[in-house]
């Protein structure tokens, strides 16, 4: 074996050292990248469920407006309907009013109670 000056065996345990830590540092950091690199694809996995999960939610709530408005579309028509079911039917009710006192206030024509009753019957008909 060939000796080596203290300086030279002191430079050469150094250099180990130096290469040992570098070499536990790349391992150290090599480990976490690994962890790292897991978590990013998780996390783009996560963005990328969350992204398409947005376009349903965006989707539902289009569908869901639309249905809304026509809810409110065909709540507007019957309401509509109603108000002319309603004025029609005040314009009848008017008329029928108006009939029923003028038959109230029609004198009663007939001899007899026979042709009372038919003269009431004929003016509550039409046939005067």
């Amino acid at each position: 074996m060939i000796a080596l000056p203290l300086s030279a065996k002191l430079a050469g345990g150094a250099a180990l050292v130096a290469c040992l830590t570098l070499l536990t540092l790349w391992r150290v950091e090599a480990d976490r990248a690994d962890r790292l690199s897991v978590r990013l694809e998780t996390a783009r996995a996560d963005l990328s469920q969350c992204r398409e999960n947005g376009a349903k939610l965006e989707t539902s709530l289009e569908a869901q407006n639309q249905a809304v408005q026509a809810l409110r579309d065909e709540g507007a028509a019957r309401v509509a309907e109603t108000r002319e079911t309603l004025s029609s039917r005040d314009i009848e009710r008017a008329v029928a009013q108006a009939r029923a006192q003028w038959l109230r206030d029609r004198p009663i024509q007939g001899a007899d109670e026979c042709s009372r009753v038919f003269d009431v019957i004929d003016a509550a008909r039409g046939r005067e």
